[in-house]
């Protein structure tokens, strides 16, 4: 690979949940992004409260009951993001013998989101991780499918290793995790079109809400495993955290697409809810945006199923179905 410039090629399918396009990163734009972010994080380094224990691959190893995934696993102190390090496994690698691959980081500088959006990623004994999947046998429709099926299975995941924990968490479609009204994770596939989905997990597990308010900015909607427990001065073992989020995701993946989507369902807090349908952001209004109530999930590609307010719910012909927009709870 140039070392002066990054291609990867992310393609996808069905809807804003996989990411589709063109990831082009010159190393200079890294560099100046990583710079503003350090100097950013250097504001708020007395709130961010370091973890107690460094996180060891060799307890992750031992709880694991997967046969590929999280095998190969490798812990890094600070990285720009762990989808890029992941990427570069496969470049390095081959999308065959990087197949299970997995990056953790205490820190991101520069994590990716939905929508190119940043992910907080402070050092905060988070979770902040990205894995490769790779079935070079499938055919491409079968591959984009299984991108599809992956996505739906890091959500549940996530949210039952918070069940695991005490934490009442719900899967919010198509990325995140939720408690309630607050975000605690989020997640992206991206598909590169061709062997390879690479799956990126950011989870809120230790990070304080002194914390939360110092990085992300006081009043906001995150939350994490510690402030949901009602003591963000203990410290959850991360490394059963992810060893429970990979044994889930794999199990998951050896079943049908159409089944896990079912069981997306059963941890779905929008089902019955009326939602902002938003075209653009949460954060940018549109003409075409309305509301809707939420009915259902199309079991074959995941969409979401909604009526849009003022017409019977109880009619087929006035459901829409959602991919790439952006949904929003009506609070």
């Amino acid at each position: 690979m140039d070392g002066s410039k990054r291609d990867w090629i992310i393609a996808g399918a069905i809807g804003g949940f996989i990411a589709w396009g063109l990831y082009q990163m010159t190393r200079g734009k890294e560099e100046v992004k990583a710079k503003s972010s350090a100097e950013e994080s250097l504001q708020v380094k007395s709130l961010e409260q370091k973890p107690k224990m460094r996180f060891q691959i060799s307890r992750l190893s031992a709880s694991l009951k997967t046969k590929v995934l999280g095998r190969h696993a490798e812990f890094k102190d600070t990285v720009t993001s762990t989808m890029t390090e992941a990427a570069d496994l496969v470049s390095a690698k081959g999308a065959s013998e990087a197949n299970g691959s997995v990056v953790l980081a205490e820190e991101q500088t520069q994590g990716i989101g939905r929508r190119d959006r940043a992910w907080r990623s402070a050092p905060a004994g988070n979770i902040y991780m990205s894995f490769v999947w790779s079935e070079p046998e499938l055919d491409l429709q079968q591959k984009i499918h299984r991108a599809l099926q992956l996505n739906f299975a890091c959500g549940i995941a996530v949210a039952r290793a918070a069940r695991n924990r005490g934490v009442q968490a719900n899967v919010k479609w198509p990325n995140d995790v939720w408690v309630g009204t607050r975000k605690m994770a989020g997640s992206l596939v991206n598909f590169d079109g061709k062997d390879t989905a690479i799956a990126g997990i950011g989870v809120n597990v230790n990070q304080s809400r002194e914390s939360l308010d110092a990085v992300v900015g006081r009043g906001n909607t995150g939350t994490s495993m510690v402030c949901e427990l009602g003591d963000d001065t203990a410290e959850i073992t991360r490394e059963d955290v992810v060893a429970d989020i990979l044994n889930e995701i794999e199990a998951l993946m050896a079943r049908s697409l159409e089944d896990t989507v079912d069981q997306y369902r059963n941890l779905d807090m929008l089902q019955g809810n009326v939602v902002r349908v938003c075209h653009k952001s949460r954060e940018e209004a549109s003409a075409e945006d309305y509301d809707a109530t939420v009915v259902g999930y199309n079991v074959t590609d995941g969409r979401l199923r909604v009526v849009p307010t003022g017409k019977d719910a109880g009619d087929p012909t006035n459901e829409v179905l959602l991919s790439g927009e952006e949904i929003s709870i009506k609070v």
